[in-house]
C-alpha cells in the first residue's frame, strides 16, 4: 500500500443479535450524503442476508461471511483493507458491521496490532447497539455481549422507547460500571439516534476526555483529604490512618472503581508512582496467562520514566498496545490510571503486580 492519502477514518459497528445494528447504519449512512462511506459487512452463515439490507450501499458493500471471528477473519480483513486501498479515491469512510455474535476486538486487530496502519485507516470508534429490552438477559447468558460492551468506545442503547425512564436510568448504571471508559448515549428507530455527537466521538477525544476527568477527581480527592486531614487535627482525633484504612495503599495505589454486574466486574486503580515500561509489560501479559480467558480488557494510561507523556496502554485478546497519549501539562500531578474488565479476575494479584512495576526512586520534578 502507498501512503498517497489521508488516511481513512473506521468505524466498527457491533452488538448483540437483534440489537438493531443495520437499523442504525441506515441511518448513519442517510445523516451526511456527502460522506461516500463504504460498508463491509461480517455476518455469519453462508448467505449475507444483512448486505440486502442496507441503503444506497450498491457496489460499495463487501462481505466476510465468517461468523468465527478468528486469525482467518483478520487475515481476510487485512487482505481486504489492501485491495480497498488501491480504490481509496472513490470512498471517505469505512464502516465495518460485525456479526452479533463476534467479539469486536478481533476485528479492530489489524487497526491496532500493525503501527503503520494509521498511515492508511485510523479506527475512529467503535460503537456498540445495545438492546434496552434484552440488554440484561444478553449479559446474563452470553460471553459475546460482555465482551461487546468491554471493547466498545461508545454505548448506544437503542429502542428506549420500549422501557420506561428508571429502567433506562438502571441500564445506563450497568454499563457504565462494566465500562467506565465508554461513552453512553440513547437513541430509537422512532425518535432517531444522536449521530452527530457520535460523529464528533472519536476514541483519542473520548481517552483525552477521561484524562481530563481522572486528573480532576484526583485533585478533588487531594483537596477532600486535606480538609479531613485537617479536621481530624482539630478535632484530636488519632485514629486516622484507620479511617483510610482499604482505601488507599502503598506506592500511591488508589483503589478507585469496583463493580460486579451479570458475571462481568470491572475494577479501576490509579498510582502516583513512576513505572518502568519493561516490567509493566511483562507484568500485563503474566496477568493475561494468569487469568486464561477471564480478562476481556485493560486499557488506561501511565506514566513512564523518562517519558514526557502518557503512554495509553490497551490490552485485548492476546494484544497488548502501548502508545503516546496527551503531554503530561507543566505542573500536573502524573496519576497512571488502569481498568481492568473481565471475569473471575484475581484482583488482589493484579494489583501486586502493576504495584510492583513502579521504580523505586522517585523522580526529581
Amino acid at each position: 500500500m502507498e501512503n498517497n492519502n489521508q488516511a481513512k477514518p473506521v468505524t466498527i459497528l457491533t452488538g448483540f443479535l437483534g440489537a438493531g445494528k443495520t437499523t442504525f447504519l441506515n441511518a448513519l449512512i442517510k445523516s451526511d450524503t456527502t460522506k461516500r462511506p463504504i460498508i463491509v459487512e461480517n455476518e455469519f452463515g453462508e448467505e449475507n442476508i444483512d448486505s440486502e439490507l442496507v441503503i444506497g450501499a450498491g457496489d460499495k458493500i463487501f462481505s466476510f461471511s465468517d461468523g468465527c471471528v478468528c486469525c482467518s477473519l483478520n487475515n481476510e480483513l487485512f487482505e481486504l483493507l489492501r485491495q480497498m486501498w488501491s480504490n481509496r479515491d472513490k470512498f471517505d469512510e469505512m464502516i465495518i458491521e460485525a456479526t452479533g455474535i463476534a467479539d469486536p476486538g478481533f476485528i479492530a486487530m489489524p487497526f491496532m496490532e500493525d503501527p503503520n496502519m494509521e498511515n492508511f485507516y485510523k479506527l475512529d470508534r467503535v460503537i456498540c447497539l445495545v438492546d434496552a429490552q434484552f440488554i440484561e438477559s444478553e449479559l446474563e447468558n452470553t460471553e459475546e455481549a460482555r465482551k461487546q460492551i468491554a471493547f466498545s468506545d461508545i454505548l448506544l442503547i437503542t429502542k428506549t422507547d420500549l422501557v420506561d425512564a428508571d429502567k433506562l436510568h438502571q441500564i445506563k448504571h450497568i454499563l457504565k460500571d462494566i465500562n467506565p471508559w465508554a461513552t453512553v448515549l440513547e437513541g430509537n428507530n422512532k425518535d432517531g439516534y444522536p449521530i452527530d455527537k457520535i460523529r464528533q466521538l472519536t476514541r483519542e477525544n473520548i481517552d483525552n476526555a477521561i484524562m481530563e476527568d481522572t486528573q480532576n477527581q484526583y485533585e478533588a480527592e487531594i483537596e477532600e483529604e486535606h480538609h479531613h486531614d485537617h479536621d481530624h487535627e482539630h478535632h484530636h482525633h488519632d485514629h486516622h490512618d484507620h479511617a483510610h484504612e482499604g482505601h488507599h495503599h502503598e506506592h500511591g495505589e488508589h483503589c478507585e472503581h469496583h463493580s460486579h454486574h451479570h458475571g462481568i466486574e470491572s475494577f479501576s486503580v490509579k498510582y502516583d508512582g513512576v513505572f518502568d515500561l519493561e516490567k509493566l509489560q511483562d507484568a500485563l501479559i503474566d496477568i493475561l496467562n494468569d487469568n486464561d480467558n477471564l480478562v476481556y480488557r485493560v486499557k488506561g494510561f501511565v506514566h513512564v520514566k523518562d517519558i514526557p507523556n502518557r503512554l495509553v496502554v490497551q490490552l485485548v485478546g492476546t494484544l497488548l498496545t502501548i502508545t503516546d497519549g496527551q503531554a503530561w501539562k507543566e505542573n500536573e500531578e502524573k496519576i497512571s490510571r488502569l481498568v481492568f474488565i473481565g471475569k473471575g479476575i484475581n484482583e488482589e494479584q493484579v494489583e501486586k503486580a502493576i504495584r510492583d512495576c513502579q521504580t523505586k526512586v522517585v523522580e526529581k520534578v
